[in-house]
């Protein structure tokens, strides 16, 4: 320009020439410096950790330009170096310095994608059952946590750190809860789940004193359930019973009743009853009959009807009694059956006079001078059974030979007759007379002879008798004896017609009684079976035989029979039975075996139980871990204590035995051994051994509770360690028995050098029982086991390494003591 002052320059070399009113001109140079541009010498930014998140910031340091910069930041974090609490998204920072020159930078703050829960649904659970399912949630940042922040889960279930819902639930109700996702930048997401149960145990218990008459259709079956369903839940099917329509009672099952896959049920049974059909039995009016005819067969109605088929046994009967009058008649044997219960209505029967005909026999006759004879006659129809006539028919007056009209007289049946009478003539002529000895005499076997007695026809006359007695043939045995005359007579107005008959000596009846209660032992002998006999023997009768029993020795109820018992044929034995009863015996287990191994390298026993019965013995292990048990076989698996339980359980001869248990130890060798003069050391060195005791002589030490054992003077004894393992089994130790005056043991190796992968041997002194399952092991110098074997010899073949140089020979007993020797291998 040419004005005094250039304005609007920018950085550069500037030349101004002045020149005044007479055109005299001055020229004066100007340098025109700049700042430099302003440029950032640093910056950084942190993105927001949580979606939706302002912790984002960002960070500028600028250089250059003019000290004294001002910031700002747009569209939002304010006007300081560092913009905290963004949000995500693009921002500028412009920079202004001293002179107000500007330079700008631009940022965008990101966030990670949100948590979102992937899984929004849960699968139901069963009633106590295992239940396993995991919880997905994406987004976020890095490793995520999972935790119940609200609400519970099931009972028994847990949510592990990782999102597992896991466990066994006896809960019965759905539960709510809320999870909370925390992710490696402590954002969270939470969402609400519904866990349902699957199946809910529900009790119906059929209601009790249910019932129906009988006849009846059955009725609804009714039950209770408790818990209640769920709201709108409701049960399908229905309740059933035994099959059977006659009364009793019957179980009620579940039959068809369900209330879905939902629920697990559990059913309480009642009975149902079929009770007794009331009916109503009348007998019929007006029923009659004739003295002496045969009862009719009662007459009545029912109401209501019998069901379906049913119908009646037995009969109506009536007032005991045959003479004319009226009888009520009664329910008598009339039944329907169990299934009905008969209320009764009586009604009167009547029993009307029976018409006779009376007839005097014709030819009738006695001898003169002889008394009377009743006048016989004949009736038609018959009196009935046990019906007789009072009174007798008479005649017309006079005792001269001749005929005389026979009359009615007092002849009478009594009122249940109506008598038409018939008369005939009577004619007086002389008369004989017959004895006849009765049948059917008899006495018992033992009693006294009775007065033997007999029948004369016709009678004496008035006045007359016999004299003199029968008599029969001698004899006291049962049979038959005939029955004679002997003196009786009637005296010589008679001439007595004799008709003999037998006299019988019948058995004597007895009752042979078996006695109740008789027992024994299974396997022992049978007694002599007791009984009581009634009335007792005649005189000195006495008793052949005894009474035996149903065969058989098992356990049981046998029947005491008669067997060969008698007391001869004077009697006749009423035999009552009674039961003889075997109970069972006791038996007891025998074991006496010591199970203590493992020392010796025998991992086996036969186990020697036995049971006084012969039956085989059972054998459980406590532990099977550490023993187990096969056909009467111990086998150990590992080293430790178990006990073993021997039982015999009996059968139906035998009582179960009480069981025996004995101990049993799996000692582990090689795991103590002599350390020095006064010491004897546990080897840990498998790290598995938390805790020892230490025994001498069979007798804990107290004090000696560390991995080493020290003696109070030079090791004399016998010595063994309880360790307890991390697993918390106790092992027992085998025995190293110590003593200074024990014969100084040694190995030697022959030949010693030996060549390279030549065979060489072992050689010791040791005895054999204490070289069981020793182990040798050949190391390099190094350490670096070489060969391993186990031997119960005194020689072991060996074979040399390949390398030439010196190795480490060592022996070591079960009870921990070792050897060594150096080997020389050298070609």
């Amino acid at each position: 320009g040419t004005a005094s002052t250039a304005t609007g320059l920018s950085a550069g070399i500037y030349t101004c020439t002045v020149t005044d009113a007479n055109g005299c001109t001055k020229t004066q140079s100007f340098t025109i410096t700049q700042p430099s541009a302003i440029s950032i010498l640093s910056s950084s930014q942190t993105n927001v950790s949580c979606n939706d998140g302002f912790n984002g910031s960002a960070s500028i340091s600028p250089s250059g330009g003019t000290p004294g910069y001002t910031y700002l930041w747009s569209p939002s974090g304010g006007t300081a170096a560092t913009a905290t609490g963004l949000a995500a998204g693009s921002y500028m920072v412009t920079i202004t310095d001293a002179n107000g020159c500007t330079a700008t930078r631009n940022y965008t703050i990101t966030q990670p994608t949100a948590l979102s829960f992937t899984t929004t649904t849960l699968p139901g659970y069963d009633y106590n059952t295992l239940y396993s399912q995991n919880i997905a949630v994406s987004g976020g940042t890095g490793v995520k946590s999972y935790a119940v922040t609200a609400g519970s889960l099931p009972s028994g279930f847990t949510l592990s750190s990782s999102g597992e819902i896991g466990g066994t639930s006896t809960q019965v109700a759905d539960s709510n809860f809320t999870v909370t996702v925390t992710d490696a930048n402590s954002c969270t997401a939470t969402y609400n789940y519904v866990l349902k149960l699957n199946q809910i145990p529900i009790t119906v218990t059929a209601t009790v004193s249910q019932t129906k008459v009988y006849g009846q259709s059955d009725p609804v079956l009714t039950y209770t359930v408790t818990p209640s369903l769920l709201s709108g839940d409701s049960f399908t099917g229905a309740l059933t019973r035994v099959a059977g329509e006659n009364i009793g009672n019957y179980a009620i099952n579940v039959g068809t009743l369900s209330a879905g896959p939902k629920y697990l049920m559990t059913f309480v049974g009642a009975d149902f009853s079929i009770t007794a059909k009331p009916i109503t039995v009348a007998a019929t009016t007006s029923q009659t009959k004739v003295y002496g005819a045969a009862d009719p067969v009662f007459a009545y109605s029912v109401s209501p009807s019998l069901v379906g088929s049913d119908t009646f046994t037995g009969a109506l009967t009536r007032v005991p009694g045959e003479n004319i009058g009226t009888y009520t008649i009664g329910q008598g044997s009339l039944s329907a059956g169990s299934n009905y219960t008969i209320s009764y209505i009586s009604n009167d029967f009547f029993i009307t006079a029976k018409p006779i005909t009376v007839t005097t026999d014709a030819s009738q006759t006695k001898v003169y001078g002889a008394v009377n004879p009743v006048y016989a006659y004949s009736v038609s129809p018959g009196l009935l059974s046990g019906d007789s006539f009072t009174g007798i028919l008479t005649r017309t007056a006079g005792d001269n030979i001749g005929n005389y009209a026979i009359t009615q007289g007092t002849l009478s049946a009594g009122t249940n007759y109506n008598i038409t009478y018939v008369t005939k003539d009577f004619v007086i002529t002389a008369k004989p007379i017959a004895v006849t000895a009765d049948a059917s005499q008899t006495k018992v076997y033992g009693a006294v002879n009775p007065v033997y007695t007999y029948s004369v026809s016709p009678s004496l006359v008035s006045g007359d008798s016999f004299t003199g007695t029968l008599t029969r043939s001698t004899g006291e045995n049962v049979g038959t004896y005939t029955i004679t005359q002997g003196s009786l007579s009637a005296g010589t107005n008679y001439s007595i017609t004799y008709v003999s008959k037998d006299f019988t000596i019948t058995a004597k009846p007895i009752t042979v009684k078996a006695s109740a209660s008789q027992t024994k032992i299974y396997g022992t002998a049978d007694p002599v079976f007791a009984y009581s006999v009634s009335p007792s023997l005649v005189g000195s009768d006495s008793f052949t035989g005894v009474l035996t029993r149903a065969v058989g020795e098992n356990v049981g109820i046998y029947a005491i029979g008669q067997g060969s018992l008698s007391a001869g044929l004077n009697y006749i034995i009423s035999y009552i039975s009674a039961d003889f009863t075997i109970t069972k015996a006791d038996q007891t287990i025998t074991w006496n075996q010591n199970l203590e191994l493992g020392c010796n390298g025998v991992t086996t026993a036969a186990l020697t139980a036995s049971s006084s019965s012969g039956l085989p013995v059972s054998y459980t292990s406590s532990n099977t871990n550490i023993a187990t048990i096969s056909n009467s076989l111990l086998v150990f698996n590992n080293y430790g204590f178990a006990a073993i339980t021997a039982s015999q359980a009996g059968n139906n001869n035998y009582n179960a035995a009480t069981v025996v248990v004995l101990p049993v130890v799996n000692s582990q060798p090689n795991l103590i051994r002599k350390q020095f003069e006064d010491i004897i050391f546990f080897d840990n060195s498998s790290k598995t051994f938390t805790s020892y005791s230490w025994y001498k002589n069979g007798v804990l030490v107290p004090s000696q509770t560390a991995q080493y054992f020290k003696e109070n003077g030079s090791l004399n004894g016998t010595y063994f360690a309880k360790a307890t393992r991390l697993d918390g089994m106790v092992v027992t130790t085998c025995p190293l028995v110590l003593s200074p005056t024990v014969e100084e043991e040694y190995i030697k190796i022959v030949p010693n050098p030996a060549k390279s992968n030549t065979a060489y041997e072992l050689v010791t002194n040791v005895s054999s029982s204490r070289l069981q399952n020793a182990r040798v092991e050949v190391y390099s110098v190094g350490g670096l086991l070489i060969e391993n074997k186990t031997t119960s010899e005194n020689k072991v073949v060996l074979k040399a390494p390949m390398a030439e140089g010196i190795y480490v020979v060592k022996m070591t007993l079960v009870n921990g003591k070792y050897f060594t020797k150096n080997l020389l291998v050298k070609n």
